[in-house]
């Protein structure tokens, strides 16, 4: 569409706003014209002031009305009102007086429509005393625990937990949560030196220094873990009623899959166990277990397993993957809402290779040129609507 066309569409929009016609495919795509820069929000107030003016008109709005208007391909620009100025401008003449007022007030202070980017380095550490530190931005972090643990910060950020500073022969285990919000990530070596890497909305709870028979975590949303090996003390993650029990290896477990949990493992050799049943699943390499609540049962496939944990190497990379997973992890990741026109475009499946960076445009055009989906974006909402 060239910028006189798309002008004139836009003018379009805007005048049957100002008339309350709007539909609401129409007031989507206007919203997500405005949300791509701020200067559009000073350009529509511009252009309800020619419509009023009378510089925009269409032609045989008099004769066929706005809905016919609405499926016409041939859009003509008049520089003054002519014969359809009684049918066209009459209207939109009432509805301006009343948001007159409202134009000029946004001609002196334009809102500014926040940007929507990608997620960065943010989190919350909850200490054993309740106490919250808010880890974004630090880039220096020097703490010790009630047994003693130094907790540091390293120079490429990894919150770190030097078990060895523990009291001796300490038996009581003091808990910290880090807490991920939506639009974050962190990492941090747990003191038995297990690597954990925390994806956007996940919450992970976890003793400051393993004194146990066992060395346990509590997981809710998406993490990925190093393990490190020690077959005298099994490293069991709990998530939503799924326990992951490993002795030393590498795994992705994400709660955010809207049919279960879902464990893939990309080295070793792990047991995943429903606390409901006692159910047990062992997995291997290159295999995925999904746990469904709804029926009590795990289904195990073969999968790539490097495509389930390349999200910490700054990558989305989907396989055949549903709709709604995916858009769960960009709503987590870009911290918006993802709202739906079309229950049904939940279930379709897409196939890709995305930088976890990019604008976010950039991914839901990728995702309607291989689904034939569309997406408007309101403010920080994005609406999903069938093809």
């Amino acid at each position: 569409m060239d910028e006189l066309r798309k002008r004139l569409q836009i003018a379009r929009w805007i005048a049957e706003d100002m008339l309350g016609n709007l539909d609401d495919q129409g007031r989507a795509l206007l919203d997500a014209w405005l949300a791509e820069s701020p200067e559009h929000v000073q350009e529509m107030e511009k252009i309800r002031g020619e419509v009023v003016a009378g510089k925009w008109e269409v032609e045989e709005v008099a004769r066929k009305g706005w809905e016919d208007f609405k499926r016409r391909k041939r859009l003509v620009l008049w520089r003054r009102v002519m014969k359809y100025a009684a049918i066209l401008l009459l209207p939109l003449a009432v509805a301006a007086g009343l948001w007159w007022h409202d134009v000029h007030s946004a001609e002196e202070a334009a809102p500014v429509v926040e940007p929507i980017v990608a997620g960065k380095t943010r989190a919350v550490l909850e200490l054993a005393d309740g106490k919250r530190v808010d880890l974004d931005e630090m880039r220096h972090l020097d703490l010790q625990e009630k047994d003693g643990t130094a907790i540091t910060l390293s120079e490429d950020q990894v919150l770190r937990y030097d078990g060895e500073a523990s009291t001796s022969g300490q038996q009581q285990e003091y808990y910290n949560t880090l807490w991920i919000p939506k639009g974050g990530e962190y990492s941090l070596q747990l003191s038995d030196g297990t690597c954990v890497w925390l994806n956007a909305a996940t919450r992970l709870k976890y003793p400051v220094a393993f004194t146990g028979k066992e060395r346990r975590v509590e997981l809710e949303g998406e993490a990925y873990f190093e393990v490190r090996k020690d077959d005298r003390h099994p490293f069991i993650v709990s998530a939503e009623g799924v326990d992951v029990q490993v002795y030393g290896t590498s795994f992705n477990i994400n709660t955010f899959v809207a049919q279960g949990v879902e464990t893939v493992l990309l080295e070793g050799s792990v047991g995943v166990r429903s606390g409901l049943t006692g159910k047990e699943q062992k997995i291997e390499p290159n295999q995925l277990a999904l746990w469904k609540a709804e029926t009590g049962t795990f289904e195990v496939r073969q999968v790539d397993a490097r495509l389930y944990a390349e999200w910490k190497d700054g990558i989305f990379r989907f396989s055949n993957e549903r709709l709604e997973d995916l858009l769960t992890d960009l709503a987590n990741w870009y911290d918006v809402s993802v709202i739906y026109r079309e229950e049904t475009v939940k279930e379709l499946h897409f196939s890709g290779y995305m930088e976890r960076y990019d604008n976010i445009k950039t991914i839901l055009d990728a995702v309607t040129e291989a689904t034939g989906v569309r997406f408007s974006i309101q403010g920080r909402n994005i609406i999903v609507q069938g093809k």
